[in-house]
């Protein structure tokens, strides 16, 4: 039965089992008193390949889905054409077919069940969408929770000559994330989808090929980057989207295209906007230490790195000075100890944490991970941790910008009375 008109109706019918392998499917628009056949042997859907299941796309009239013998077909006209929509399926017999939530459920025979996920793209197929040397499709509502993200589909008829960027921003034009692709790359893992459609997964680069390309954003913001060296146990992600309105902007050279995308609340969890936006903002705070930390540790190591080097090369160059080379060790035992306050430095593989205790980083990026990881606004308990580790890392941050103003100065006082280039502190 059609979703769309009370008296239209689609059937499949096979008689293979009376030698007659033709694939026979009629569609009605009165109520079954006459009926049209959609499937002649020439439109698409060869002769010899009978058909067991039709479906109407419920939300695009006219969108049909064949399941026959040897595959799947797809139809743009009501079944006056028909084309494969095989892609990497099996040649096996389609058994039945359902539409459910804007996903292709395919039962088989012998080969399990398959699920085309998000066939909104293939709603807002038209002539001039096909015509176009570039599209980006409007995408379905994203969920909170759900781990596909938001599916974002895009068409290129030939590849573009210059990288492709995809921004998602706020209702205020705040541009959020930003992904790049160059043209040629593949996705990670995924399908073609017949000749004109290709389904594929991105991750931190979109694909970029001709077709159909289609790069899911998992709805979360940029986190603070854990420096080189530093294990954690744990990883970090950034804060989820609030539900609300955003927008997708795909550029390629000189063309560029922008699209809504909406994000709806997890239906699961009484969650309110309101306690998603201060878990947001929370997350947001976390983050703001976390980076002043990070900051702090990659400063500290980089006087460390530049003061050894300093001395290597006065040895090097047969200048060697027991004045310099004291106050420079003195100056790295400074911060070697503060260092080892702010991260646990015997800590060497993914498993170390167990051997070693966690520093004040892990303390913080635990705490980051355990609010912005969850849909529910941020707990009581996990606010009085972040009260307590404040005035930790303030004190930390402190010293280390107190070595940073005076014994820094002072290696670099000596060293430039030397004519030895000084150590130089990064913005």
């Amino acid at each position: 039965l059609s979703a769309h008109d009370a008296g239209r109706a689609f059937i499949a019918v096979y008689k293979y089992r009376e030698n007659d392998f033709h694939p026979y499917i009629f569609r009605t628009n009165d109520y079954g008193q006459s009926w049209d056949l959609l499937t002649d042997g020439t439109n698409g859907i060869p002769a010899t390949n009978f058909t067991r299941a039709i479906r109407e796309d419920p939300d695009k009239k006219g969108l049909l889905y064949a399941g026959t013998e040897f595959g799947l077909y797809i139809s743009f006209d009501d079944g006056a054409h028909w084309q494969s929509f095989q892609s990497n399926m099996p040649i096996t017999p389609i058994t039945d077919l359902r539409v459910h939530r804007k996903d292709l459920v395919i039962s088989t025979q012998g080969r399990a069940f398959w699920i085309l996920d998000d066939v909104t793209p293939l709603h807002q197929v038209t002539d001039e969408v096909t015509a176009a040397d570039a599209w980006l499709f409007e995408p379905r509502p994203a969920y909170r929770g759900v781990t596909r993200g938001a599916g974002i589909n895009y068409h290129f008829t030939k590849l573009p000559e210059k990288d492709v960027t995809l921004e998602i921003l706020d209702v205020n034009d705040r541009v959020l994330r930003t992904f790049k692709g160059k043209p040629g790359e593949a996705p990670e893992s995924g399908n073609a989808m017949m000749r004109f459609f290709g389904f594929g997964r991105g991750s931190d680069k979109i694909p970029v090929k001709e077709g159909l390309n289609t790069f899911t954003w998992n709805l979360r913001r940029e986190s603070p980057e854990i420096p080189k060296g530093v294990v954690h146990w744990g990883g970090m992600r950034g804060p989820t989207a609030v539900p609300g309105n955003y927008k997708v902007r795909l550029s390629a050279g000189d063309w560029s295209e922008t699209r809504t995308l909406k994000v709806e609340s997890n239906p699961n969890y009484p969650t309110t906007v309101t306690q998603y936006q201060e878990q947001h903002d929370f997350v947001n705070e976390i983050g703001e230490k976390v980076q002043e930390l990070f900051d702090g540790l990659t400063k500290l190591r980089d006087v460390k790195t530049q003061t050894k080097g300093m001395v290597e090369r006065l040895k090097k160059a047969g200048m060697e000075d027991e004045e310099v080379a004291k106050a420079a060790e003195e100056l790295n035992k400074k911060l070697t100890e503060i260092e080892e306050k702010l991260t646990q430095v015997k800590s060497k593989s993914r498993q170390d944490p167990i051997n070693f205790p966690p520093q004040i980083d892990n303390q913080f990026t635990t705490l980051y991970s355990y609010v912005s990881g969850n849909d529910y606004q941020p707990t009581a308990g996990a606010r009085q941790r972040f009260e307590d580790l404040k005035p930790q890392l303030a004190e930390l941050m402190g010293h280390l910008n107190q070595i940073v103003d005076t014994d820094v100065a002072a290696v670099n006082t000596l060293v430039g009375s030397k004519n030895v280039p000084p150590v130089v502190i990064a913005k």
